[in-house]
């Protein structure tokens, strides 16, 4: 999710192309909308990491202390980035001068 809006932000994608949520629908709609929106979201989570396929990696202890350490930074670096998009979008549209 945090891909997809840092790609949203650098490209200027409209929202309501990524996420289904409109404000101006009925509730039924919106349940509906996010339900299927989350529902693929899950199939392919499901397909991608197949629970057979992930017993059959073999992880070892090095690569499991690196990713502790790689993770971590990797997400802080990510929300930082999506936090310089949203300044870089308010200077924009004019909310911050």
């Amino acid at each position: 999710m945090l891909h997809l809006t840092h790609i949203g932000l650098i490209f200027d994608i409209p929202s309501y192309w990524v996420f289904p949520w409109s404000s101006e629908s009925t509730k039924t709609i919106q349940w509906l909308n996010g339900g299927v929106y989350f529902g693929i979201l899950f199939i392919m989570g499901h397909l991608v990491f197949n629970r057979k396929k992930i017993d059959a990696i073999e992880v070892s202890e090095k690569s499991i202390n690196r990713a502790k350490i790689v993770l971590p930074v990797y997400f802080v670096l990510s929300i930082l980035l999506m936090g310089v998009l949203l300044i870089k979008r308010a200077i924009e549209m004019g909310k911050i001068h």
